[in-house]
């Protein structure tokens, strides 16, 4: 058996145990739906739990409604906060810089990570991210 072997091998065995996913969808309330009503659902209005803008962060929560939990195993992992930088100079892509994420089954877990985000942003315009000096 060679190298090319195994590396073939576990490439097989990760698609087997990753690509054979059910997509599944819940409303906020954690709740089965239909891709569908997913569909109908994703508007701004339904989505968007919280997006505050604290100094170059911006603190975004919301409802994905698709199961991020994909091994079908646990609660539903259905919304999310994901904390972004906007670019600190020309030479930055244009795109704004992803810092952090978290996943919650709950809306009440995502209010309260969305309030623990904008906590820590607030404490890093204060004091500086750890591996940046303050402004």
């Amino acid at each position: 058996m060679t190298d090319e072997d195994d590396t073939g091998d576990a490439a097989a065995r990760w698609m087997r145990r990753y690509l054979d996913i059910k997509i599944r969808y819940h409303d906020k309330d954690g709740t089965p739906i239909t891709m569908r009503r997913w569909v109908e659902l994703r508007t701004p209005e339904y989505s968007i739990v919280g997006r505050d803008k604290i100094g170059p962060y911006d603190v975004v929560t919301a409802w994905l409604g698709l199961d991020y939990n994909f091994r079908a195993k646990g609660r539903p992992l259905i919304f999310e906060t994901e904390v972004y930088i906007d670019p600190v100079d020309d030479d930055e892509p244009a795109s704004r810089l992803w810092m952090s994420r978290e996943r919650y089954y709950t809306l009440d877990g995502a209010q309260a990570g969305h309030d623990r985000a904008t906590a820590q942003a607030r404490e890093w315009v204060a004091h500086g991210r750890p591996e940046l000096p303050p402004a």
